[in-house]
């Protein structure tokens, strides 16, 4: 019987301590008794049924309120077909609810320990953002760890150190759907998602309603119980011991990774300020990144900065690749070295030696650079080259500051900044020295390219400043040539060789509407003065007073129409052929009249062709 349905029938608050319930039970025992009706058989049968009723609701308030729960602690959903729960130890005089927290503490500590070996919190650094991204993924995983093993044991390790189990009521089962759906729910209002700053919203909400004499949002007590057994008193302790150890175990593991971020961040590079400082150092105290602006300066650097630019593969393959990319930049007014992470991978391996010898063997390399890899290691690298090369040009003049928004540099001096930070966060060991000289190098080689960019580039404007006028002049000389051939071609000293040059000469006009209705005679002025341009397949000839005469044919709405032209003296002879197709431009002679079969009369228009295609 439902535990809200046995106080209704007993009129029992839900706060009801088990003496009150006693002495319900007692009253409404003596008002329903089957023997106050002895003479009424039909009143009889329902004091019969109510008092039914009444053992059930009795028998369930005491299975529901054994005396380790009588604090009126709402309990947890579960499952287990279970015997009656007996007392428990307290602990130390803890509420019932705080002992529940420590248990569910205790879980989440042990997941996050387990995390931790396989080597997941590796992948996290000691700042905010990723605690939270920590904390929530830790606390989601949990809702479907703690699902399977309540289906399974009833339990959970918390729990049962500290003697909580699960038990279904009659004629429940356990049902892993429900599970998840109870650890779902106590994710969300019991943990606040997993993000401490949402927790004290969650946990505003479960006390208002705990306060108001609601059951909890993950409560199912129709369905199933936390019932907590009887442990021994060392159980308890262990619990306690084991959370406090997670803890304690925990704070030490993320301040020695922090202390370690700091030692690995840091680089043996350290120069004094001076005017000769290149454009990244790398502070090992401060741990801050700084670019400072100073190529002027870097023509005369000193005998030590020299050696620096030298060492660590100064005079490696990086260094004659950038030499060949300025030599590919030499006639580029746009150019940047173009970096890729195999040729950064190249240089890492084979003149700074990252990897201690082969990179092949995982077990010998550091710890970061076994998990980053080393192809992302130079895809970081070559992301870093690219934004020292764009402050380099940017503050060398080599790229127009007026195209570039007012805070560009701002923006690249922190993107810079961001970038190697997150280089020196990676935990890469003994191979962070490496890389570290290696991006230093880089600075004074990028420096060094665009400071020659920058001596280049007066050359590289005027030539294209050259070919600018060069190719303006080929373009006047080719218009000054098309408009020349245009006059030639409108004042018929030059003969069309194409139909373009004939549609250019002539400009004619369309003349198949009047091949498709030919005009009726006499012709007006207007009709004969144009050129028109007419299109057909050729498909006989006629002569007439000694003239030959073609005559073309075109279909026009499933019937064919015909015109007549004879080619102008001013074209060569040529030869014609029975269904050739035909395109000229010539003018309008006449219309003329012939009889069809039928003996009616039609007409065609005749065309003098100066242009035949």
């Amino acid at each position: 019987m439902d535990i809200d349905k046995a106080l209704d029938i007993l009129h029992l608050p839900k706060t009801a301590s088990p003496e009150e319930i006693k002495s319900a039970y007692r009253d409404m025992v003596r008002v329903w008794h089957p023997d106050r009706f002895g003479n009424d058989e039909r009143l009889r049968q329902k004091a019969e049924e109510q008092l039914r009723l009444i053992n059930e609701a009795h028998e369930a308030l005491l299975q529901f309120t054994p005396k380790h729960l009588t604090d009126n602690t709402p309990s947890e959903e579960s499952c287990v077909q279970a015997h009656a729960p007996s007392a428990a130890i307290e602990i130390c005089g803890m509420s019932l609810w705080l002992i529940r927290m420590l248990a569910r503490w205790i879980d989440l500590l042990l997941l996050v320990a387990v995390m931790g070996t396989a080597g997941w919190l590796r992948f996290f650094q000691p700042n905010l953002q990723h605690v939270l991204m920590l904390s929530f993924g830790a606390s989601l995983l949990w809702v479907f760890v703690e699902a399977n093993l309540i289906s399974l044991i009833h339990t959970t390790p918390g729990k049962w150190l500290l003697g909580f189990f699960f038990e279904h009521r009659k004629g429940e089962r356990s049902d892993l759907l429900l599970w998840l759906k109870r650890a779902f729910r106590v994710w969300i209002f019991g943990w606040g998602g997993g993000l401490w700053v949402t927790l004290p919203v969650s946990w505003g909400y479960v006390l208002k309603r705990k306060a108001g004499g609601f059951p909890l949002p993950w409560e199912f007590p129709e369905r199933c119980l936390l019932m907590r057994h009887p442990v021994p008193f060392w159980r308890n302790w262990l619990g306690i011991a084991i959370a406090l150890l997670l803890v304690t175990s925990m704070f030490l593991a993320a301040r020695g990774n922090f202390v370690l971020s700091e030692q690995k961040g840091a680089t043996s590079f350290q120069q004094p300020p001076s005017q000769n400082q290149p454009v990244v150092s790398i502070s090992s105290s401060s741990k801050s990144v700084t670019v400072r602006p100073s190529p002027e300066n870097v023509l005369k650097q000193s005998g030590t900065e020299q050696s620096l630019l030298q060492s660590g593969g100064g005079d490696g393959s990086y260094r004659r690749f950038m030499d060949s990319e300025l030599l590919r930049c030499r006639d580029k007014l746009d150019c940047m070295p173009e970096h890729l992470p195999s040729r950064i991978k190249e240089a890492l391996i084979t003149d700074y030696d990252i990897c201690s010898g082969s990179c092949g063997d995982l077990d010998r390399l550091p710890e970061g650079l076994r998990f980053f890899g080393v192809e992302q290691t130079a895809e970081l690298v070559a992301d870093i080259f690219r934004t020292i090369d764009s402050l380099n040009a940017l503050r060398l003049g080599v790229v127009p500051s007026e195209s570039m928004p007012l805070d560009a540099t701002d923006r690249l001096q922190e993107r810079l900044d961001t970038q190697l930070k997150t280089l020196s966060g990676k935990h890469f060991g003994s191979a962070q020295e490496p890389i570290d000289r290696f991006v230093l190098d880089y600075t004074r080689w990028s420096e060094r390219f665009f400071l020659d960019r920058k001596e280049m580039l007066p050359a590289v404007v005027e030539a294209q400043r050259t070919r600018e006028r060069q190719e303006a002049e080929r373009r006047r000389q080719r218009m000054l040539q098309d408009q020349e051939r245009q006059r030639s071609l409108r004042s018929g000293v030059r003969k069309p060789s194409n139909r373009a040059e004939a549609i250019e000469a002539f400009s004619p006009l369309d003349g198949m509407p009047i091949v498709w209705t030919p005009p009726l005679p006499p012709l007006a002025d207007a009709l004969l003065t144009p050129a028109y341009n007419v299109y057909g397949t050729l498909e006989g000839v006629e002569e007439v007073n000694g003239d030959i005469r073609y005559r073309v044919a075109h279909p026009f709405q499933g019937k064919p129409r015909y015109f007549l032209f004879y080619p102008s003296p001013s074209l060569q002879k040529r030869q014609f052929l029975t269904g050739e197709p035909i395109w000229m431009v010539g003018r309008l002679e006449g219309v003329v009249r012939f009889r069809t079969k039928a003996g009616n009369d039609r007409y065609m228009p005749l065309f003098s062709a100066e242009y035949i295609e």
